[in-house]
């Protein structure tokens, strides 16, 4: 919550670009969006190195069971770190839906930044009970039926229950990094982060060189998130100042109007993703599944490293809102919206003029798509950036009014995809147009729309300098 020191003036100028690359929080998220990029490049490959093909789908199998945490979660993360901006603002009181006035210049709301801290550690505790209970019933059924063809049946069994407990921990080991990035945190949040992957990407990478196996990603992935919530907790604690004897009581009734909202706008995406998934593996097989979910995998990175700009003024953005001060929100948010823009474009026509290229370079084997089906497969991730921008912007009044249009474009997209498809268009073109198509229908002109009457400015004052002031 207190800004970095500026170097001093009669630095060198390696001096001075080295701090303020140091203090850049832009930078040390990018760091982070680079080390997740690499972990894919380098574990991706080991993996096919190292491990035999049906111990290779049981990897997979592990992947995609863990990622229940992430649909637990339920938007209770990004309401979390939204009331934590508001309490860091000097908000005297927090509301279930809308934001309550602040007057600018108040100090943070430590008893209630505490009251939050007790309300997080009671809603993950109940958050990862329910994720053991569903890894270790369900996730261990789905493991059974297939545990016997793979090389080991004993040790694939513990890495199954090293797996479990490592999704467990990193849902709850993850909250206190989200909560430094709403007490604007944002670039100690970065780099505990990009420390953390720095060591499960050495210590996966490691273990299968020695031979671990499927043990190699759990145990990676449990050392990394004790780091990473070690480090933390540490540093909030320090910004807290000594913990209260009584915290109040925990404040999830007042996250559950807009969490739960989000929550089904996460499980409507991935519900869909699971379903298109299906669909291009059944019609298009392994092989044709492959350079869809390649291609969209690289796409999703440019999201990524384009929407580091963003991301890390939500928490100051939030601030703005709190103290209904809409001018320095525009002024903040504006000018980063397009150097988001114009970076996703660029890293967009990198991938379609260099993406081949890079993957014979790595040896790995994998296709993309055909041209014209990737560039438009850019575009739709360009237009779902556009509104999640908008969405995010909004959301920052406390109010998610996204939800309903979420479900319904995932429903439009899913019968899409399933209706070109069974009409017997045997193309990668039932699988990206479709998505095109649904985001026209509302997303792509109301958003827009709604963003800028949040930021009290007409939409064609997107376009003009002098007006996000």
């Amino acid at each position: 919550m207190t800004a970095p020191a500026e170097p001093s003036s009669d630095a060198t100028p390696a001096k001075s670009l080295a701090g303020r690359l140091y203090h850049s929080a832009v930078v040390w998220s990018w760091a982070s969006q680079g080390l997740r990029l690499a972990s894919g490049l380098i574990l991706l490959p080991l993996a096919w190195r190292f491990l035999g093909d049906r111990d290779l789908g049981m990897y997979w199998l592990f992947l995609r069971l863990m990622e229940v945490t992430w649909v637990l979660d339920f938007g209770f993360s990004a309401s979390l770190a939204r009331f934590v901006s508001y309490a860091a603002a000097g908000a005297r009181e927090l509301q279930s839906e809308g934001v309550a006035p602040t007057q600018a210049g108040n100090p943070p709301n430590l008893p209630l930044l505490w009251q939050l801290v007790g309300t997080a550690q009671a809603l993950y505790r109940r958050l990862s009970l329910l994720a053991l209970v569903l890894l270790a019933t369900g996730g261990s059924v789905a493991i059974g039926l297939h545990v016997a063809d793979t090389s080991q049946p004993r040790i694939t069994w513990i890495a199954w229950i090293l797996a479990a407990l490592s999704a467990v921990l990193e849902l709850y080991a993850g909250w206190w990094n989200n909560y430094l990035r709403g007490m604007n945190e944002v670039r100690v949040s970065a780099m505990i982060q990009t420390g953390a992957l720095a060591v499960r990407l050495v210590i996966a990478a490691s273990l299968f060189f020695f031979g671990a196996g499927l043990l190699a990603l759990p145990i990676a992935i449990l050392i990394s998130s004790l780091l990473q919530r070690s480090l933390a907790r540490h540093r909030a604690i320090q910004l807290l100042g000594n913990r209260p004897s009584n915290l109040g009581q925990p404040l999830i009734a007042k996250l559950w109007p807009t969490s739960w909202r989000i929550g089904v706008q996460y499980l409507s995406n991935y519900v869909a993703t699971l379903l298109i998934t299906l669909l291009c593996a059944e019609i298009f097989r392994l092989e044709g599944y492959a350079a869809y979910d390649t291609s969209l995998r690289l796409a999703a990175i440019a999201q990524a490293v384009a929407g580091v700009w963003v991301s890390v003024k939500w928490p100051v953005a939030a601030h703005g809102f709190a103290r209904h001060d809409l001018a320095s929100v525009r002024h903040l948010l504006l000018p980063r919206f397009w150097y988001q823009n114009f970076t996703y474009l660029a890293c967009a026509a990198a991938l379609v003029l260099g993406g081949p290229y890079l993957l014979a370079i790595l040896g790995t084997g994998k296709q993309l798509l055909p041209t014209m089906w990737f560039v438009i497969m850019l575009v739709h991730v360009f237009f779902e950036m556009q509104m999640n921008f908008w969405t995010t912007l909004v959301s920052l009044e406390n109010r998610v009014r996204s939800m309903p249009s979420v479900v319904v474009t995932s429903a439009m997209t899913v019968l899409g995809v399933a209706g070109f498809l069974f009409s017997g268009m045997q193309s990668y073109g039932a699988l990206v147009i479709p998505p095109v198509l649904a985001y026209m229908v509302f997303h792509n002109w109301y958003w827009p729309w709604k963003g800028a009457r949040t930021l009290g400015m007409h939409v064609s004052g997107l376009l003009i300098p002098t007006q996000w002031r």
